[in-house]
């Protein structure tokens, strides 16, 4: 009777290690097919403004902060 659990033990692992390794060169190929993908240079120049008014943005609610207490001067 333990010989065959271990034997199906056995035939489990292998199996299992034989999947692995097929889905993990079937993973490297795919690495190496696929490219990079391109940025197109309009949109890294939108990003990049975007990001600066965004800082702007945060140091400003910052600046108000700190000067009157409120998040929105005369709002809250």
């Amino acid at each position: 009777m333990s010989h065959y659990v271990i034997l199906s033990v056995i035939v489990l692992y292998i199996r299992a290690k034989s999947d692995f390794v097929r889905s993990f060169i079937s993973f490297i190929q795919m690495k190496k097919v696929t490219q990079k993908p391109q940025v197109e240079p309009e949109k890294l120049i939108a990003e990049r403004i975007n990001g600066w008014a965004a800082m702007m943005g945060f140091w400003a609610a910052i600046g108000a902060y700190l000067t009157t207490g409120q998040i929105i001067p005369g709002i809250v």
